[in-house]
């Protein structure tokens, strides 16, 4: 890849930086990028990393594609389930974004459907009102993937225009609002624990329940059984829990709005009556459906070296970089470690195109990696807060809310991080 961007940049070629997917990795990559570029060096992080000696000499293009139009913190959907105000905010048009357009980034409203690696061509079906719903086709010098994981409604927005989400968003609110009988989540998961706890909060006439298969929650998390027993004693002050009981089967058994409509019956032969009834405990699948199978694991995971480019046989796969939930990498997932990832391969991507781009100027680049991520954890209960740290010591309480989360599930001080609250 060097050698050809070395003979692009001697006839004036423009180098192309393509990012699909606009959540946490992928604004903090292009973030990362455009701070390089215009001298004011990467944004703050927890793991220093070393910025490029070399400087690209042709500042390349870059854009997004993403089906959304914009940038939604996906952290905050509870809150946002139960707030319009707070939905307002939690999804960033990004038309909006200073940064993007005093950066030049351009945007494309679409959807992946392919990645050529050896021509690098992306195939994508566009959603913008121009191109119509036709197929089109993007090639690129560089590629970060940051498609995260595909979750459901309501756990995450399936919706790809802001006004779409917060229509929906407040039908929701109301069917909430207005439901008779207990609101019922499944799924004691990270995502199940929130949203139980939120909506108890945002609903405090309404009976929440919270269903779970396993005897002890975040069941599917390397964490230790203090920590998981600190979480549930602090969401049983609002909500009824469940353990142990496996959903077997859903049925309606009333269409009247006064009555409880839906009825879950556990293998344990308990039979609960909901009025609404939420799933969190599916497990989501990587968004990678789009890219080569030899570069992917068994569960559908992009393979990453730990510069994050791909560990793959696969034509120009050090030019590609994966960041974020779809990358196959050790440690728990989470948002601070997507916003690290996403930083990662900028740095790397620039400080390539810096090498490849001022040959002779007698610079060296070492290539930013990221170690395996610790098992720590800070989850939102409500109005409190549990956290783990990286020795397994378990703290919780308000202070561990504010810390963390703040009062808005860390909408603040996700924007603060990314530089998208204001100006740099």
């Amino acid at each position: 890849m060097l050698s050809s961007l070395r003979q692009h940049a001697m006839t004036g070629h423009q180098p192309h930086v393509a990012i699909i997917g606009g959540s946490y990795a992928g604004v903090s990559a292009v973030q990362n990028m455009l701070g390089l570029l215009q001298g004011r060096g990467i944004r703050p992080s927890p793991i220093p990393q070393r910025v490029p000696e070399l400087l690209p000499d042709i500042k390349p293009r870059i854009t997004i594609l993403d089906r959304r139009d914009g940038f939604f913190h996906t952290m905050g959907s509870p809150l946002a389930l139960t707030s319009r105000t707070y939905a307002e905010k939690a999804w960033q048009a990004y038309r909006d974004l200073p940064s993007f357009t005093n950066g030049g980034v351009n945007v494309v409203h679409g959807e992946a459907t392919n990645v050529n690696m050896k021509d690098k061509i992306i195939t994508y079906d566009s959603q913008g009102t121009e191109c119509g719903d036709a197929r089109q086709e993007m090639p690129y010098d560089y590629l970060i993937v940051t498609t995260g994981l595909g979750r459901t409604w309501p756990i995450a927005p399936v919706h790809s225009k802001k006004y779409e989400y917060l229509g929906h968003v407040e039908r929701y609110s109301q069917e909430l609002n207005k439901t008779k009988g207990p609101i019922i989540v499944v799924g004691g998961g990270a995502v199940g624990v929130e949203m139980a706890a939120e909506i108890a909060v945002a609903c405090p006439s309404k009976k929440v329940i919270l269903v779970h298969s396993r005897l002890e929650l975040l069941s599917s998390e390397p964490l230790s059984s203090e920590y998981k027993q600190k979480v549930q004693k602090l969401l049983s002050t609002n909500v009824e829990v469940h353990l142990g009981g496996r959903v077997a089967r859903q049925e309606t058994i009333s269409s009247d709005a006064d009555k409880p409509t839906e009825r879950l019956t556990l293998l344990t032969g308990e039979v609960l009556d909901a009025g609404k009834v939420i799933w969190c405990g599916t497990k989501p699948a990587p968004n990678t459906q789009f890219l080569p199978a030899d570069c992917l694991n068994g569960e559908g995971y992009v393979k990453v070296k730990s510069d994050l480019s791909f560990a793959s046989d696969a034509p120009n796969s050090g030019d590609h970089f994966a960041a974020g939930d779809i990358a196959a990498w050790d440690g728990m997932k989470s948002v601070g470690g997507a916003l690290l990832m996403g930083q990662c391969a900028a740095i790397n991507i620039i400080g390539q195109l810096g090498m490849a781009t001022q040959q002779g100027k007698g610079g060296h680049f070492v290539p930013a990696e990221l170690p395996p991520f610790p098992l720590m954890m800070a989850l939102a209960v409500g109005g409190e807060a549990a956290s783990v740290d990286m020795s397994g010591s378990v703290d919780s309480g308000r202070h561990i809310q504010e810390m963390f989360f703040g009062n808005d599930l860390a909408l603040t001080k996700t924007r603060e991080l990314l530089g998208l609250s204001g100006e740099e």
